[in-house]
């Protein structure tokens, strides 16, 4: 599968499967990754500034110290998901999944920067978060059903 950017250029061809695939440590600015099934996929220290993960299935997907600054991820399912770390500046998580999984696990949000980041109609019921994670001002994420382990 060819990835996109949002001029229509190919930046990365990906052999192999979407579910469980492994995009680490890639440059991925501006990918146009909406509506797709990435299962379990690995975005570990992956640069995805401004990419588009509209409606996207991310269940379960690795984000660790990924850069989602200016990402869009409106709808997006990231039920499970591990986000530690990774920095989602002026992200747009609006109408987003990041509740508990199928076995009652939280997307982990330890040590994320969701500072200006667009949450409204966000699920957080359940996410891990800490006293790291940067949130939005006036952001409160025991409303919202967050929760720290520990």
């Amino acid at each position: 599968m060819d990835i996109k950017n949002k001029q229509g250029e190919i930046i990365h061809r990906h052999h192999g499967g979407l579910i469980g695939g492994v995009f680490e440590e890639l440059d991925l600015q501006r990918a146009v990754l909406s509506h797709l099934t990435l299962q379990g996929a690995f975005f570990d220290n992956t640069n995805l500034t401004g990419a588009d993960f509209t409606e996207s299935d991310l269940y379960w997907a690795h984000f660790y110290c990924a850069n989602l600054t200016d990402a869009i991820l409106c709808g997006a399912g990231l039920q499970g998901a591990d986000l530690k770390c990774a920095v989602l500046k002026n992200a747009n998580l609006r109408g987003a999944n990041l509740g508990l999984d199928n076995l009652g696990g939280g997307t982990r949000l330890e040590g994320v920067d969701l500072t200006g980041a667009n949450l409204d109609g966000a699920n957080f019921q359940g996410a891990v978060f800490d006293d790291n994670t940067l949130f939005p001002e006036g952001f409160s994420p025991r409303a919202c059903g967050m929760i720290t382990e520990g």
